[in-house]
């Protein structure tokens, strides 16, 4: 007998259609005979029971239209109806294919007709499986008429003739069902029997017994065998809702429902609104679509009329042909949560062949890693579509909140998302040992598997000791907490009074797996619960880590030097069709990318992938733990990065290899547990090599590079940090001032406030160690530790560069206390910084006044240093600008200005090295002068200052001069004084071809060496970019127009090119940068045209070198850095020195001009010209070579040979005789083995600057000597005593002074006071007041209060040091304030500045205490005069041995107003090639009209007459024997003046006019006449 129950549950209906209703049974008494459908009116009193049909063999049946709904059978009662008494009760059982028995449903009575639905296998017409099979019903109405149905665990597949099976080696049949299931105590029970009797069972059948009991089911849902006696008697026990009253499961006709519990599902964020979801069945060769929570969007899907697809949720289509089935209608669909299963069902598809109607079952699967996700055909069974999904959607959230963090925590303070889902063992658990030979069994953020005390719990149990349960899962609701920073797991208890368990998780950096975990005990509490340890690097939080390390045998590793502050390093991997590109980083975050890659908002993520192609990003790890060393690698280990396969965290590994030479870094392969492994071979993964020193001083690996913290070591007070109440005190290189208790040689001590306790952190040392980044001092061997008693304290201080922080910088600054007892400081200084970072010492400097730009630049000196000129042959000083001194000169390192004494002794010369300063701020501009000063030099005799120097630069066009000592103060305090062009404003140079030659400037490059003949210079950027570069010719590249300069590329595409600027060949110079400029580029973002700058930078180590790419700014200029040799500006010293330490220098004789012409007593047609200390100017001699210092020219051919090169500076010989020597000439025609070069010979000639002459006794075809006697090389320092005039008779020169008081004394106004003077007398009109200053000639006045006398002219020396410098000094001035034995003295250096305007001394020393008083006074009265009696012209340098001089004239100035007449002279030789047939043939000057006519206006040069015209201006005269046509007796005759041009080396002569007495008169400036 069928039952049902209506759904108000006061309808009672039993049914039996084939038999009609047994009388025999309880339920059915009441009813008629002969009733096949009965139904009872349940009341509270008493039932009604009335036959609503009765039974016939004829009933009446009906099909439907719509064989969807199959067909329907009516039964007519006899009994009238109530409410229509002309109407019989009817009943009318509509039935419809299923896959099962099924059960009739009530549905609705309706004009006394009583209507139920009944899906079963009996109204369908052919079935797939076999309908013989024993199938019984398979739902119960409880006591409360509630029905509880177990037909949707019905499998409709599985093994024939058997519903429970045993399965070992073979199959075994436990049970058929024989009745229906029955109800008793809440459960249901299915009883299955053997058809077969066995013989172990006592002659009886196998019973199985399933018991279904109602509850919600864990994740894993099943029934369990529970007894099994004698394997004749099973029992199964199934926990399932579905053995729970229908109306209590959770189905619902929309697309969210909420749990009892407090949790909601919510599919309606899967509604695609634009397409359709597909998948594909490859069995049937068919494609389903359908979409949810909403129809689908395939149009028709197989139906003639559109109305009817509307609520078509599921379309089938064929790949072949055109057929298409519905799977499914919105207006069925039903969305399911039983046995935490989430399901949505589409019901009444399109009719199969079997009558069955197509269904669909989305089965819904929690992930919470997955968004969308994406929906998998799973199978067709009996035309129901079973589709897969997993997705975040299917998760369980509580009402108002958003998605759980399953087994994980987002820490917010960093958003970095700690995940131990790595953790959870699938089908596996962990087993710890916790002692007394107990273990602990557990899983994490999910079930143990194969637990007996799991069988208690199924589902939900996590933790367990033996048969008792510690704790239970969550499942997918397990979320990772922060207590008190420590990330917690709790798995609350399984009931009450049962013990709960807490996981601590901890970091661990020490482990190779990080995906894995050490599980330890921790503790049992009070109340019985456990807590455990796991240890895992997945708890590690993202830190900034030490990139040092150490290994067994002391070698030190530092990969700091890989670090990129603002790029990162890059590889590229190929992996199916797929490009990968990882961006890595060391010893510090990832640097962001440009696009949307690789988010940085966690810090330090240490590497990241990037699918170029779908430009999706995956984090693959954060720096967590330092490098470690492992064999002959160096492994760095990033981890913790995204989910990968939702199972391990991605890592990177990299494995750096120690390399002479920097290899690229490399991908190499990908683990199964999403490990990146890359090799690097690089010269970083390379111990260091530990440099140390003595006496606080250390050579860094490169040469030149020095470094000394001698400044920082305090002989007057040790240096005091303060941390709260306890103090520290440390000195540098030196045991303390004050010493630390009763210990003499500590060099750092510790002690607290209000005690007198001390203790000492270390002994002192001056050994100081080098590091890369910094300078190491390490104290050891302090007192003992009180915490350790077997080690013992010590100090390390690294000290830092730091330019711009000064000597004394940050000061000490305390770090940390290490538990080893170590105290570490940090010092950041300048003083740590090496002589080869000159960053802080600035070599250039404007002038914002005036607009003016000053660069010294090209006074540095990589090699070498500047020897300064001494008038004590004992002292020699060294010099160089903004950078420490070079070469063997004897000097400390670290020294800038140096002073090397040389004290006589019994046997040897003893040499003494003093640093007169070490740092500077570089160049600095006061009054018009520009100035350097450097500070921190060796201990001052006070012992208290350092010693320091200040060079004073002035500008004089044309001046190559040597640096000059002018004096010092109390051995503390030194000046120099620099007379150079370099001091001049700059002016912006532009050379063709690729060469720059301005010796007049100092400059001389040519860069025609980096064309690179064979193929440009490939250059890349950070952004895809590669630049084909060439200078100085064309470019070889066909990506770009043929006058491109540079050639922009892609590097993945190379038909993608542009024009980055336009080559060109034009130099520049400017603000001390040599650069090209290509312009005029390619059209940029519309309205720019491309650019690139190429700037050449001094490199002296480097040969050629080659293009870096430096930035693009936004108007599209590309600039690009070029370090090499041919940008460097060394300039030789042209000094030289003697045995006895006199130095001589020959810059005076270096010229800018055409050249020196030596004079060849041969009158040999070749013209031979030379420079002093410096090349030739090509562009004024004929094209001589750019680079050639002595020079030939044949006027007939007009061809130049190089006579030698600039290599060497001068040399003193025992002789006293200066050879400079020029080599490296054009090769010899006589002797192909040698080169041509000069030598010159420089001998001191009293009185006059002289010239070279060629002496051919020591010359032949391949070396030429040239001899000079000159005054430049004489000893030309001159002293008088109490006088301000003198007069040096090496120079012929006069200087006086006193031209200076001719307006009276000068008053006028010092920092600290007043000082009045008179230069060459006096003070006159002393007040009373002023007594110390009578007999004074300088007086200073302290705020009108004290007046100091700086001494007078009664008692001086004027001292002759140079042409441009005179220096006064005044001795007995009144007595020093600081040292009563001594007085003041005062020195006033003169420089000599013709155009100069009422000028005034400027102070050189600051410190109105100092017994020493320096000024410098740039005026004209400096300037020498020239002693007319003594006045040497040299006319033969202005003789042409193979031409004449050449002067067209206009006529204007004639008196004959004739045109175009040219006057031919020579000086000192008469005229040469002319005609014999030439009037002028024999004479010295000659006059050529237009006509041809000639007219000798100068006769024989031995008949010429000098004179000298207002003792300024000399006269030469070269009368002739042609008579003045209209005066007689008078002679016609040529005057030619000859006006001093220092400006002009030969000058030019120059028609002035004629005179009435016949006189041709010229001017002729030039040097020659300059005295």
């Amino acid at each position: 007998t069928w039952k049902s129950v209506s759904p108000s549950a006061n309808q009672l209906f039993l049914i039996n259609i084939c038999h009609g209703l047994p009388n025999n049974n309880q339920s059915t008494t009441n009813c008629p005979p002969g009733t096949a459908i009965c139904r009872t009116e349940l009341k509270k009193t008493s039932n009604v029971t009335e036959a609503i049909g009765n039974f016939t063999l004829f009933p009446i049946i009906n099909l439907a239209n719509d064989t969807s709904h199959g067909f329907d059978i009516t039964f007519q009662s006899i009994k009238r109806c109530a409410t229509s008494p002309n109407i019989n009760l009817n009943t009318t059982i509509i039935f419809q294919c299923g896959n099962t028995l099924g059960s009739p449903e009530f549905l609705d009575e309706i004009d006394c007709t009583y209507y139920f639905r009944w899906i079963t296998s009996g109204a369908c017409t052919d079935l797939p499986f076999d309908h013989a099979r024993i199938e019984v019903p398979c739902y119960i109405y409880d006591e409360m008429n509630q029905k509880r149905d177990l037909t949707p665990l019905i499998k409709l597949t599985g093994i024939d003739e058997s519903s429970a099976c045993i399965i070992n080696d073979h199959y075994k049949n436990i049970g058929q069902p024989v009745n229906p299931p029955q109800y008793r105590n809440g459960s249901i029970y299915l009883r299955y029997v053997t058809n077969e009797i066995y013989e172990e069972c006592k002659q009886r059948s196998i019973v199985t017994v399933i018991i279904f009991h109602c509850g919600k089911a864990t994740e894993h849902v099943g029934p369990r065998l529970t007894s099994s006696v004698s394997r004749c008697e099973y029992v199964i026990e199934w926990i399932t809702e579905y053995a729970c009253p229908i109306n209590n499961l959770l189905i619902t006709n929309t697309c969210n429902l909420t749990t009892e519990d407090g949790y909601y599902f919510d599919l309606n964020l899967l509604k695609n609104p634009k397409h359709d979801y597909a998948v594909t069945d490859y069995r049937t060769f068919s494609s389903i679509y359908f979409n949810v929570c909403s129809p689908s969007r395939v149009p028709s899907c197989g139906q003639e009329d559109a109305t009817q697809t509307k609520s078509n949720a599921v379309c089938q289509v064929y790949h072949f042909g055109t057929q298409e089935y519905r799977g499914g209608s919105f207006n069925s669909m039903k969305l399911r949560y039983v046995d935490q299963q989430l399901s949505l069902i589409y019901d009444h598809g399109s009719p199969c062949t079997n009558g069955l109607n197509r269904s669909t079952i989305i089965l819904f699967h929690c992930d919470i890693f997955k968004d969308v996700g994406y929906p998998v055909f799973r199978e067709e069974d009996s035309c129901t579509y079973y589709i897969s999904w997993s997705t975040k959607y299917a998760c369980k959230r509580k009402i108002g909140s958003t998605f759980p963090l399953y087994c994980s925590y987002k820490d917010l303070s960093n958003n970095f998302t700690y995940n131990m889902i790595p953790l959870k063992r699938n089908f596996d658990q962990y087993n710890v040992k916790i002692g007394n030979n107990q273990t602990i069994q557990l899983n994490i953020c999910d079930q143990i598997w194969s637990s007996f005390c799991s069988q208690s719990n199924p589902g939900m149990t996590s933790v367990c000791k033996g048969s008792d349960v510690l704790g239970t899962t969550q499942g997918q609701l397990d979320t990772i907490i922060k207590v008190q920073d420590q990330l917690q797991l709790h798995y609350p208890s399984a009931g009450p009074r049962k013990p709960s368990t807490t996981l601590l998780f901890r970091c661990d950096t020490q482990s190779a797996n990080v995906n894995s975990g050490i599980i330890s005990l921790n503790r049992l509490t009070s109340d019985g619960n456990y807590i455990l340890n796991v240890l895992t690097p997945l708890a590690c939080r993202p830190r900034l880590v030490s990139c040092q390390l150490q290994d067994h045998l002391a070698n030190r590793y530092n990969l700091s030097q890989l670090y990129r502050p603002k790029d990162n390093w890059n590889a590229t991997e190929r992996r199916h069709h797929t490009r990968f590109t990882y961006y890595i980083n060391f010893c510090g975050s990832l640097n962001p990318i440009d696009g949307p890659f690789c988010s940085t908002l966690v810090p330090y993520m240490g590497a990241c992938q990037v699918d170029t192609a779908t430009n999706k990003t995956f984090n693959l790890g954060h720096i967590a733990s330092s490098p470690i060393l492992q064999n002959d690698r160096i492994l760095v280990h990033y981890i913790n990065g995204d989910l990968c396969h939702h199972k391990y965290r991605r890592s990177t590994i990299i494995h750096l290899i120690c390399a002479s030479i920097e290899e690229q870094l490399k991908f190499s392969h990908e683990t199964y547990q999403c490990e990146y492994i890359f090799i690097w071979r690089t010269p970083a993964a390379c111990p260091i090599q530990q440099v140390t020193g003595q006496h606080c001083q250390v050579q860094g690996p490169k040469s030149n590079q020095y470094y000394d913290l001698s400044p920082l070591s305090n002989n007057i007070a040790d240096y005091i940090v303060t941390d709260n109440q306890t103090s520290y005190r440390l000195n540098v290189c030196r045991s303390l001032k004050a010493p630390c208790g009763t210990d003499h040689s500590s060099g750092s001590c510790h002690y607290s406030k209000g005690s007198q306790k001390s203790t000492s952190l270390g002994t002192y040392t001056s050994q100081l160690i080098y590091h890369p980044k910094y300078l190491i001092l390490r104290y050891t061997n302090g007192d003992y530790c009180d915490k350790s008693p077997k080690l013992r304290q010590s100090t390390v201080i690294r000290f830092y560069c730091s330019p711009d922080s000064g000597v004394i910088g940050s000061g000490p600054i305390l770090l940390r206390q290490w538990p080893n007892c170590i105290y570490e400081y940090r010092w950041d200084t300048v003083v740590a910084c090496s002589t080869l970072q000159n960053d802080h010492c600035r070599t250039s400097i404007t002038d914002s006044r005036k607009g003016h730009q000053y660069d010294l630049s090209r006074l540095v000196k990589t090699h070498g240093s500047w020897l300064a000129i001494s008038s004590n042959s004992n002292h020699s000083y060294y010099i160089n600008i903004c950078q420490s001194l070079q070469g063997n000169t004897g000097c400390p390192h670290a020294s800038k200005s140096c002073l090397i004494t040389n004290q006589d002794g019994s046997a040897n010369v003893s040499r003494y090295s003093h640093n007169l300063g070490r740092y500077s701020k570089g160049i600095k501009l006061k009054n018009g002068s520009l100035y350097l000063d450097y500070t921190y030099g060796d201990l001052c005799p006070d012992g208290y200052n350092r010693k320091s120097s200040k060079i004073v630069f002035i500008c004089k066009t044309g001046a190559k001069n040597a640096p000059v000592f002018l004096a010092q103060e109390n051995h503390c305090r030194y000046y120099f004084l620099w007379i150079h062009q370099a001091a001049c404003p700059q002016q912006r140079l532009i050379g063709e071809n690729c060469i720059i030659n301005n010796p007049s400037l100092g400059y001389s490059f040519n860069l025609n060496a980096l064309y690179n003949h064979v193929d440009d210079y490939t250059v890349k950027d950070r952004k895809g970019h590669i630049f084909k570069i060439n200078v100085c010719g064309p470019m070889h590249n066909q990506h770009c127009n043929h006058a491109s300069g540079n050639c922009q590329l892609y590097q993945n595409n190379h038909s993608l090119s542009y024009d980055a600027g336009r080559a060109n060949a034009a130099l520049y110079y400017h603000g001390g940068q040599l650069y090209l400029n290509y312009s005029d580029g390619d059209l940029c973002r519309r309205i720019y045209r491309r650019t690139t700058i190429i700037i050449f930078t001094c490199a002296a180590e480097m040969s050629l070198g080659k293009p870096i790419f430096v930035y693009e700014n936004h108007q599209c200029v590309y600039t690009f850095v070029w370090p090499t040799k041919l940008a460097c500006t060394q300039r030789l010293e042209c000094l030289a020195k003697d045995s006895n330490g006199s130095i001589i220098d020959l810059s005076p004789l270096t010229t800018d001009k055409k050249g020196w012409q030596v004079y060849d007593t041969n009158n040999s047609s070749e013209e031979m010209l030379i420079n002093v200390c410096q090349t030739l100017d090509s562009n004024a001699n004929f094209n001589c070579p750019s680079d050639s210092a002595a020079c030939a020219i044949q006027p007939s051919s007009n061809s130049t040979y190089d006579l030698g090169k600039v290599n060497q500076s001068p040399s003193l010989n025992k002789d006293g005789i200066i050879n400079l020597r020029y080599d490296q000439g054009s090769p010899c025609t006589l002797d192909t083995d040698r080169n041509k070069s000069t030598t010159i010979l420089f001998t001191c000639r009293l009185g006059a600057i002289g010239y070279p002459v060629l002496d051919l006794s020591l010359s032949d075809s391949c070396q030429r000597t040239v001899r000079w006697p000159t005054n430049i090389v004489c000893d030309i320092v001159q002293h008088r005593r109490n006088t301000c005039r003198i007069y040096n008779s090496a120079t012929n020169l006069g200087y006086d002074l006193s031209a200076i008081d001719d307006s009276g004394h000068k008053t006028f106004q010092l920092p600290f006071g007043f000082l009045s003077l008179s230069i060459c007398d006096t003070l006159k009109n002393i007040p009373a007041t002023q007594l110390n200053c009578t007999g004074a000639s300088m007086c200073l006045s302290n705020n009108h209060k004290n007046y100091l006398s700086l001494g007078s002219i009664r008692d001086s020396i004027l001292t002759n040091i140079n042409r441009d410098i005179l220096k006064l000094q005044y001795f007995n001035g009144s007595t020093c304030p600081t040292l009563s034995n001594q007085s003041i003295s005062t020195t006033i250096l003169f420089i000599c500045q013709p155009d100069s305007v009422d000028t005034l001394p400027q102070l050189l020393n600051q410190n109105d205490t100092s017994c020493n008083f320096t000024f410098l006074w740039i005026t004209k009265y400096a300037c020498p005069t020239h002693n007319t009696k003594n006045i040497t012209f040299n006319a033969n340098l202005l003789t042409l041995s193979l031409h004449n001089w050449n002067v067209t004239s206009d006529g204007n100035h004639d008196i004959n107003l004739k045109r175009n007449i040219t006057y031919n002279l020579n000086i000192c030789r008469n005229l040469y090639g002319l005609s014999q047939n030439s009037s002028c043939e024999g004479n010295s000057a000659c006059m050529t009209e237009s006509n041809g006519f000639q007219r000798p206006i100068g006769g024989r040069t031995e008949d010429r007459k000098f004179y000298l015209r207002n003792n300024k201006i000399l006269e030469m005269v070269l009368p002739t024997q042609q008579p003045c046509h209209h005066i007689a007796h008078k002679m016609i005759e040529t005057v030619i003046f000859f006006p001093c041009d220092s400006t002009k080396l030969y000058g030019q002569p120059k028609f002035l006019y004629q005179s009435q007495d016949c006189k041709y008169i010229f001017n002729w400036p030039t040097s020659i006449s300059c005295p």
